[in-house]
């Protein structure tokens, strides 16, 4: 299947646009037009499910010899069940189609965020057609377990498999409790046409978020890659010393306890990070209590790098969750953190929209001056630590 993403990929267009040196800055068009696509995204991914639900029961209903119904007498019980195997094998076609148009939904709106945001061109659609097409299958970060961080650490794993069952099984519930509610106010004559359309309002508005979210994300992703290039040749030189090593490590864990989720962004500056330092890849690194006292006593520069870090790890996913709001608190409570949330969300539609971090670098790099600030205040709660 790859083959054939890659394929469509490398025929959809790319019209000429004016390059631009350095970071690609997003002007009111360009904006405008990131906006257009995810309104067409959303209604497309709204009309996939539309057709596939009207497809499915339209032949169901039209050609019943099609779909007999066999009955069953379980052993021992002499229970009689009806099923209806050819539909069921019917539902699987249908569901797969409409995991291919949806697949094909990302693909189109990925790519087009690529285009419109500067990365892809017809100059390197070669080499940047792996990229794009990551983002669009969305495979998860979890490569960054690889470098020993973890974003579960102590979070109850069973608790956690039990909760992303839910969430997975969204549509299914909506759809049940509709059905229930149908019933309630048509009763037991209602058409069974009734109940079954009754899921296409709930899994076209699940596809149309869900498109939505995908070009969202493909925004973050690639907006993220730009910046990271960026900033990469502008981070102070190696090597650490053990400290800082160590202060490094503590920093992106707490980006990732902070996320409690593996994200490409947080992925690459991870990467990036350690190979810009030669930092050993460790197997495990937990923070442990008192980061911010360990941060407030580290050296200047590492202690403006790691904020710097932070901050963007917390809008490198295009929000500020409720957690980084506590995390932000805290820092703020230190006197480590100038910026409050209302600034970082600020700071976080600026990502979105393409404008770059300029204001961050300018404030965290090494040439920038002492912030009076930024000057660390004793803690009285030494047992904090990330929840």
């Amino acid at each position: 299947m790859e083959y054939i993403y890659r394929y469509i990929l490398g025929h959809l267009p790319i019209e000429p646009r004016p390059q631009r040196a350095g970071l690609h800055l997003l002007d009111a068009q360009e904006q405008a037009e990131l906006r257009r696509l995810r309104h067409l995204a959303m209604a497309l991914g709204f009309c996939v499910s539309l057709v596939s639900n009207a497809l499915l029961f339209a032949v169901y209903y039209a050609f019943p010899q099609f779909f007999p119904i066999w009955q069953v007498t379980l052993p021992l019980v002499e229970v009689t069940l009806g099923l209806e195997p050819i539909f069921w094998a019917w539902i699987g076609l249908v569901v797969v189609i409409e995991l291919l148009l949806l697949v094909l939904l990302n693909l189109y709106s990925v790519h087009r965020v690529a285009v419109v945001t500067g990365f892809i061109h017809a100059g390197n659609r070669e080499e940047q057609t792996t990229q794009v097409l990551e983002v669009a299958l969305q495979v998860p970060a979890r490569e960054l377990s690889n470098y020993g961080i973890d974003p579960y650490q102590d979070v109850n794993r069973l608790g956690l498999f039990i909760f992303n069952s839910i969430l997975r099984l969204k549509g299914t519930i909506a759809h049940r409790m509709l059905r229930m509610l149908l019933l309630r106010m048509l009763g037991r004559s209602a058409l069974r046409l009734i109940l079954d359309l009754s899921g296409v309002p709930v899994y076209g508005t699940i596809n149309a978020l869900g498109a939505r979210r995908m070009q969202r994300e493909a925004q973050v992703l690639i907006l993220g890659r730009a910046v990271l290039h960026q900033i990469q040749p502008l981070i102070p030189a190696g090597p650490l010393d053990a400290a800082g090593e160590e202060l490094l490590y503590d920093t992106l864990q707490y980006i990732a306890i902070s996320k409690r989720d593996y994200h490409h962004n947080h992925l690459l500056l991870t990467k990036m990070l350690l190979e810009h330092y030669g930092v050993t890849v460790r197997e495990r690194h937990w923070l442990q209590p008192g980061f911010e006292q360990r941060l407030c006593a580290a050296p200047h520069v590492q202690r403006q790098l790691a904020l710097l870090i932070i901050i963007l790890g917390f809008i490198f996913d295009g929000k500020i969750s409720w957690r980084e709001r506590q995390r932000i608190a805290a820092l703020r409570r230190a006197g480590l953190l100038h910026e409050d949330v209302a600034q970082l969300q600020h700071l976080t539609q600026v990502f979105l929209d393409g404008k770059g971090v300029d204001v961050l670098l300018a404030t965290y790099l090494p040439n920038a001056p002492l912030n009076p600030a930024h000057q660390c205040r004793p803690q009285t709660d030494q047992n904090e630590h990330p929840q």
